[in-house]
C-alpha cells in the first residue's frame, strides 16, 4: 500500500498549530483520494481545470 500525506498551510507560518490542514490516505483507496480532492477544492484548488489539464497531458503521451 502506498500513503500519501499531505499538509497545507499559509505562506509565513511555521511552528506547532501552523498547518490548517493534515491528511493521510492511501493512493490505492480511490473514494479517499476523491475526498482529498474535494477538500482541496475548499483551500481554492480548481480540480476541473486539473483534470482537464491531466486529461490533455495523458492524451499527448499516448501510445509512449
Amino acid at each position: 500500500m502506498t500513503t500519501i500525506i499531505v499538509r497545507i498551510r499559509k505562506e509565513g507560518q511555521k511552528g506547532v498549530g501552523s498547518f490548517e490542514y493534515k491528511n493521510e490516505t492511501s493512493l490505492n483507496d480511490y473514494k479517499l483520494m476523491a475526498l482529498l480532492l474535494a477538500d482541496f477544492e475548499i483551500y481554492g484548488a480548481n480540480i476541473e481545470k486539473i483534470y482537464r489539464e491531466w486529461k490533455r497531458k495523458k492524451q499527448e503521451e499516448f501510445p509512449f
